[in-house]
């Protein structure tokens, strides 16, 4: 009787033992070989300019192989999270055809183990992705991204960069009205500076009542041809120059 029961027991704790054992920890998932931290297609330190987009890459094996999720998210020099923001949609890879049907597959430019990135404003983006087995294994990486933002020109209409009101013809002593307005892409604020050349190319500022904003206004008392120049600066080194030409004659008495 006793020697059943010892054998009972010894049959107990060996289905216990492989239960266990066949129910062992779940491993995280561990960087494949040459990824051990986040890639991409510049050399590192990462350094892009606003616009620009680059290809951001992590790779990951799972000791279970549980099927990997990738999870990427972002943060600006004011640690916001952008990471609706900077991760845009791209080509879908060519690699493969798997890769192509996985980049379909993924419900979010955030998502995948290839991203891309791009910024439309300056400085430091703190960029980390998640990658997850399923099973609680989770592991993370992270890089810096520096955006250094890049300046667009402001622009004159370049049909007709300077309004003239009246029009001609234009008379000695006559107030002659001119406007200058240009666009920043950047929404910089721009500065006017207007200048005046006579016939004999010699400088004919005077005759502007004002060589800054975007109105001045312009009386010549000797007839002849004027050169109006207006060149618009944004403050960054972005500019912009118009010209028009007056031609200014006496009244018929």
């Amino acid at each position: 009787m006793k020697k059943t029961s010892y054998f009972k027991f010894l049959l107990f704790t060996v289905v216990t033992v492989v239960v266990f054992s066949g129910c062992s920890s779940n491993e995280p998932p561990q960087m494949e070989e040459g990824y051990d931290s986040i890639i991409s297609t510049i050399v590192p330190p990462l350094s892009v300019s606003t616009g620009q987009i680059i290809v951001l890459e992590a790779k990951a094996k799972d000791p279970d192989q549980d099927e990997l999720s990738y999870v990427w998210t972002a943060r600006d020099p004011e640690s916001k999270d952008v990471t609706s923001v900077v991760f845009v949609a791209g080509i879908p890879s060519e690699d493969s055809k798997k890769d192509e049907d996985k980049a379909k597959e993924k419900s979010a430019p955030n998502e995948g183990s290839r991203i891309n990135f791009s910024a439309t404003e300056g400085g430091t983006y703190l960029i980390t992705v998640t990658i997850d087995d399923g099973n609680d294994g989770k592991i993370t990486r992270s890089t810096f991204i520096s955006v250094a933002k890049t300046n667009r020109q402001p622009t004159l209409n370049s049909t007709d960069p300077i309004t003239i009101s009246p029009i001609s013809p234009h008379y000695t002593n006559q107030e002659i009205f001119l406007v200058a307005q240009a666009d920043d892409p950047d929404g910089d604020k721009l500065l006017y500076e207007w200048s005046a050349r006579d016939q004999a190319n010699a400088d004919a500022g005077g005759l502007l009542e004002s060589t800054e904003g975007t109105s001045v206004k312009l009386v010549a008392d000797v007839p002849g041809s004027y050169l109006i120049s207006v060149l618009v600066q944004d403050g960054h080194g972005g500019q912009d120059r118009g010209s028009s030409v007056i031609v200014v004659t006496d009244r018929e008495e």
